[in-house]
């Protein structure tokens, strides 16, 4: 199965677009799981089990567990999604974004490891970096298009020579020449709905990962979004 008949899957089954990310900042964690050797993976996982029936997907952020060296919680989560609930996506999100020999790496621990169903990248050094991930056919690759923090405007909105912002040409480019196999989506951020409309006009009814809507860490991916 791929990941988007798999996605496709998740959203008839719970009617819902909504994927719930993990962000685990052990800082926070409740004070009876703060010394715990596996707390991280018990907290995600209580996670997963409260929102399962009403999510299209899980979507761990990596950093959050490598900064703790809790990669084999992450590990452990990701096994425990596919056993408890197979239908379910896992989109790992890394945003990784290297040469193509160094991506080949990244994306056999995205999907080799992990195995998870979708990896989000970052396109800024070009097709090369990106097109290692496309090799496994039936994995999704969701591209940094329009970010949500602030900063994304420093680069995302300089002007290409016909004046087309650089966010809609990624849009353009993983839209007709990146998205070879059917894999590919986007993700643009909910906090700039006129951009939202714009990629939504160029790519059709490609997947939009898109943060910054409703409790935070919570993500909506959604195939249609009207102006």
């Amino acid at each position: 199965m791929t990941f988007s008949t798999k996605l496709e899957a998740a959203w008839s089954r719970t009617g819902s677009m909504l994927m719930v990310g993990l962000d685990p900042d052990i800082t926070r964690f409740p004070a009876e799981l703060q010394h715990r050797p596996h707390a991280i993976f018990e907290f995600c996982r209580e996670i997963v089990d409260a929102t399962a029936a009403y999510a299209c997907g899980i979507k761990p952020q990596i950093a959050y567990f490598a900064s703790q060296a809790a990669e084999e919680q992450l590990q452990a989560l990701c096994d425990y999604v596919r056993e408890q609930y197979p239908w379910l996506p896992i989109v790992l999100d890394s945003k990784r974004g290297d040469i193509g020999s160094t991506a080949s790496h990244y994306a056999a621990e995205a999907f080799d490891r992990y195995k998870a169903d979708a990896v989000t990248v970052n396109p800024y050094m070009g097709f090369d970096s990106v097109e290692p991930y496309l090799d496994w056919q039936d994995r999704g690759v969701i591209v940094l298009c329009r970010t949500s923090n602030a900063g994304g405007s420093d680069l995302q909105f300089l002007k290409m020579e016909d004046g087309t912002p650089l966010y809609l040409h990624v849009a353009d480019l993983v839209a007709n020449k990146w998205n070879r196999n059917g894999q590919c989506s986007l993700v643009v951020g909910a906090t700039f709905t006129d951009e939202v409309a714009a990629v939504r006009e160029r790519v059709g009814d490609m997947p939009l990962l898109v943060p910054g809507i409703g409790a935070q860490g919570e993500i909506l991916l959604q195939r249609w979004l009207r102006a």
